[in-house]
């Protein structure tokens, strides 16, 4: 009985909500009027800030009322165009509002059905193609506008404009396919100014336009190869001794979009993203291999300071780090490999000058074995890790006996510790 009672009392309570809803509704009907001086109704505005009040305070009482969800559609999306052209920032909260009403809006079969029955009763003799091509398309041709918007904010040179529009069609709540779509989309825009930027010779505004998309969609593959391209014009033109302090910052710059891309799901399958990567790390390789062995060759000739084994480290260090990263992807043929292992053997020297600087150091001997015996366990691995790698049969074999000496020395280093441990 009580429960007979309460579906009774709900029912009521929709009903009267579906008709405080319509009286919302038909006085934002009002509202939307324009009139001349005289009071006479010329026909209804897109919006007016009453018109939009009353249909959300019906909208709040029967949010499956599709009149509603229609009127609050047409009312944000009107008003983000206001506040778009008057560079008022409340446009973006205002379009992200519009497309999540035409979202509902395209789902709601009454409001489709109510169509479809007026268009029937216009023309009892046509189809519904074009309505149902309509509604397929309808928050496509919406997030369009988003897309026209940012390539005329590119053009303009507004940046910061372009990339709200990129985050609305980025948050917005659609298919995954149409989002992939769109995102495409988003990228041939930015890609043309790339190209333009790219064939005048401004390498650093076309890296900076694909950095401003790759920081919203870091994922996308085209624009990743894209950015290892136009990073590795610009490293052709630089020299390292002329121009390392800008080999290492754009190395800095460049490294984690590359380290993005060596881990993208689809690189093994784009032969073209998998070239782009290495044609890069080589170029940032034989920079760092060059520079590093120059620093190296003046300890050889002259005693070694400090300054030429620092530039040695930080050089081969940028080195191994880019081998590292396209090592996997390296193509037939390619030096890349026998960069990374003449790289390892110049560490490997360094090293060994940071092994004689222990042994003439002061402290006690255990910790001077320690220190020396922790340095040759690295001086093995980094050799491990280019075992294989080169094509060079000469340079594998040095590798090979570099590791057989040093496990040696290690071995003998050992034994005079546990003798210097039982005496």
């Amino acid at each position: 009985m009580n429960r007979c009672a309460d579906d009774y009392v709900d029912s009521v309570r929709a009903e009267i909500a579906q008709v405080l809803a319509r009286s919302h509704g038909a006085r934002g009907w009002t509202a939307l009027q324009e009139r001349d001086p005289e009071g006479n109704v010329r026909g209804p505005l897109p919006y007016t800030a009453e018109a939009a009040d009353e249909f959300m305070a019906g909208y709040d009482r029967d949010p499956d009322n599709p009149a509603l969800v229609h009127h609050l559609a047409i009312a944000f999306h009107a008003r983000a165009w206001d506040l778009e052209l008057a560079g008022d920032p409340r446009a973006a909260q205002e379009w992200e509002s519009a497309l999540d009403f035409w979202r509902r809006l395209a789902s709601s079969e009454p409001f489709w059905l109510r169509l479809a029955a007026q268009l029937q009763a216009a023309d009892p003799n046509g189809t519904h193609d074009v309505l149902i091509e309509s509604r397929r398309n309808l928050l496509e041709h919406l997030l369009d506008i988003h897309i026209d918007f940012i390539r005329h904010y590119v053009e303009s040179e507004a940046p910061e404009r372009a990339v709200t529009h990129i985050e609305i069609i980025r948050r917005a709540r659609i298919p995954p396919a149409l989002k992939k779509l769109l995102v495409s989309k988003v990228y041939d825009v930015i890609a043309a100014p790339v190209l333009q930027a790219c064939a005048s010779g401004d390498l650093d505004h076309a890296l900076m336009a694909l950095e401003r998309f790759l920081d919203l969609f870091p994922d996308h593959l085209l624009a990743l190869r894209a950015y290892c391209q136009t990073a590795r014009q610009s490293v052709q033109r630089m020299s390292y001794l002329q121009d390392w302090d800008n080999i290492a910052v754009l190395s800095r710059r460049a490294s984690p979009r590359c380290e993005g891309l060596s881990k993208h799901p689809d690189i093994r399958d784009d032969a073209a993203a998998r070239a782009a990567l290495e044609e890069l790390a080589s170029e940032f390789s034989w920079r760092g291999h060059d520079r590093g062995w120059q620093s190296l060759s003046i300890c050889h000739v002259v005693a070694p300071l400090q300054q030429h084994l620092a530039e040695a480290q930080e050089s081969f260090a940028l080195c191994a780090a880019w081998c590292r990263l396209a090592i996997t992807f390296r193509s037939s043929g390619s030096m890349l490999g026998d960069v990374f292992g003449h790289t390892v053997l110049g560490q490997v020297q360094l090293y060994r000058y940071e092994l004689d600087s222990i042994a003439q150091s002061s402290g006690s001997p255990r910790h001077k074995q320690d220190a020396q015996l922790a340095i040759l366990d690295t001086m093995v691995a980094v050799l491990e890790e280019v075992q294989g790698v080169t094509q060079l049969v000469e340079l594998g074999k040095q590798i090979d006996d570099e590791i057989a000496s040093i496990g040696a020395d290690r071995e003998q280093l050992r034994s005079e510790r546990l003798m210097r441990g039982l005496s």
